[in-house]
């Protein structure tokens, strides 16, 4: 088999992990790495001697020297505020196969409505993968037949803005229903991550879903040292909690399973190269598939973050 190109752009926490993960597939891959900061290259190429790391890899500071090949694959690991215009920039460059990208899609609605009027198909996913842990698979049998009476994500400084895509995906899965309204308004405080341009807040994010079932998002900024984050699943017969934190799963009180934290995304990377190699497709989601609940979702954030800010801005500051 041919080496495959595969293009990573962001070289930041999220984009060293794809690379790890990617060091570890068995397929000959060539990988062309994108990042503007000079620093985050210099450390780069230390850490790449040090490892003696295996995969052929050439690194690029600027788009215009990256080389014009056909892509494989195109990582768009950036930050959001800048994930709209790279990927624009790409796409119009280069010829890519498949496309992965990091979540949330976007920072404002003007973001997203690009990834729908681009219409991308199904050669493009987005990183939102609990549904394919197997921890989370176990849950969804247990529920089958059962009827959710109340599904939350609860915990500290988990990121319920950044990363509250991620749940609205899982508790819609677990649903077998669609997303129909969010509500932000409970939101109390918005404070500075420690990536200075972006924010994070506490408070409640309730979400409805179209078969009436209501869904919660509850975080806390106590302790920026301490996360944690809980599924808490209620039946009419079961309750369900999955201490992600902990890597622990309960049922009606007791432990049913323990050492089950989530998977690191180097370690799930390869496989998902190994999917779309083999078969063409992969667990992760379409990115298609997702716009209504990022329209959703940010619409209500931004509601919230103008409300903080007595602002009339269009986008929202997270990632």
């Amino acid at each position: 088999m041919r080496s495959k190109n595969i293009l990573i752009i962001g070289l930041g926490n999220i984009g060293k992990r794809y690379l790890q993960g990617l060091e570890g597939s068995k397929f000959k891959l060539n990988l062309h790495l994108l990042e503007k900061r000079k620093q985050t290259i210099l450390k780069l190429k230390k850490d790449l001697r040090n490892n003696s790391f295996k995969k052929r890899v050439t690194i690029y500071s600027r788009p215009t020297q990256v080389q014009k090949k056909n892509y494989f694959l195109a990582i768009v690991a950036t930050t959001a505020d800048s994930r709209v215009k790279i990927t624009k920039l790409i796409m119009n460059k280069f010829k890519i196969k498949y496309w992965l990208v990091e979540k949330p899609l976007g920072q404002s609605l003007e973001d997203i409505r690009f990834f729908e009027n681009f219409n991308f198909k199904n050669n493009s996913w987005i990183n939102i993968p609990r549904k394919s842990f197997k921890y989370y698979k176990f849950i969804k049998k247990i529920l089958k037949n059962k009827k959710i009476k109340k599904i939350e994500a609860v915990g500290n400084n988990w990121g319920v803005c950044c990363n509250g895509i991620h749940f609205i995906n899982l508790f819609s899965w677990l649903l077998n229903t669609k997303l129909k309204a969010v509500n932000c308004s409970n939101l109390r405080k918005w404070k500075k991550t420690k990536k200075r341009k972006f924010w994070e807040a506490e408070g409640k994010i309730l979400l409805k879903f179209k078969n009436n079932c209501n869904g919660l998002l509850s975080s806390t900024l106590i302790n920026k040292k301490k996360k944690s984050c809980k599924l808490l699943i209620t039946t009419n017969n079961k309750k369900i909690i999955y201490d992600e934190t902990k890597g622990k799963i309960f049922l009606n009180g007791k432990l049913k399973f323990q050492n089950k934290k989530l998977p690191f995304l180097s370690s799930y990377i390869s496989l998902f190269i190994k999917n779309i190699i083999k078969n063409k497709q992969a667990e992760l989601p379409l990115i298609r598939t997702t716009i209504d609940d990022h329209n959703l979702f940010i619409k209500s954030l931004l509601e919230s973050w103008k409300m903080f800010k007595n602002s009339k801005t269009k986008s929202v500051p997270i990632t």
